[in-house]
């Protein structure tokens, strides 16, 4: 059966507060700024003579760790706050492609429709656990806090591969047309009655 489903996931934090993200990226920039600046008067004013060259490297260090520590943080904290996920089911195959400030696209995992061997809900804490510790590699696709999520476990290129992401009702009913075989679906999935 050829499906084709598209589910946008909004980053709610990102929608109720816009202003946070940019507050990062000042942070970042004035932070680079001020360490460029730093280095730039620091190698010019310290005496390079053959005594005083390990000292200087330490005060090098001193001024880079934290401004590199500083803009590694506020990157990380802008790929969680400003990140929103698109699945589509399309030609047999599950995509999962990741939403950075709105405009950058960036596909993290197709999964074969056929290579699904588990479909269920994280909530599922026993089940969920197994087919967790049996993953070679894991994609965390989602952005809100919420309590419920789905997870997909299969084989993507030869490696056991476990995707936990949002659902709603659609998309369960997507899932459930495009995935031939039931027996994947887990006990509480299938009682889903969404």
């Amino acid at each position: 059966m050829n499906l084709y489903f598209e589910k946008n996931v909004i980053n709610e934090k990102m929608r109720d507060n816009p202003a946070k993200g940019k507050r990062y990226e000042v942070l970042r920039i004035v932070v680079t700024v001020i360490m460029l600046v730093l280095v730039l008067v620091l190698a010019n004013t310290l005496p390079w003579s053959n005594s005083g060259w390990m000292f200087n490297i330490a005060i090098f260090a001193a001024v880079i760790a934290p401004s590199i520590t500083i803009i590694l943080f506020c990157g990380q904290q802008l790929k969680k706050h400003c990140c929103e996920y698109d699945y589509i089911i399309a030609n047999n195959e599950i995509k999962v492609i990741r939403i950075f400030n709105q405009k950058k696209r960036e596909t993290i995992l197709t999964f074969d429709i056929s290579n699904i061997e588990r479909l269920g809900f994280a909530s599922e804490t026993a089940e969920y656990q197994e087919y967790e510790k049996k993953a070679d590699k894991k994609y965390l696709a989602f952005c809100n806090s919420n309590e419920n999520y789905l997870y997909i476990f299969g084989a993507v290129k030869s490696l056991k591969t476990l995707l936990v992401c949002e659902f709603d009702a659609d998309y369960i009913s997507a899932l459930r047309k495009s995935v031939a075989s039931y027996g994947v679906f887990s006990e509480e999935f299938k009682k889903f009655k969404g």
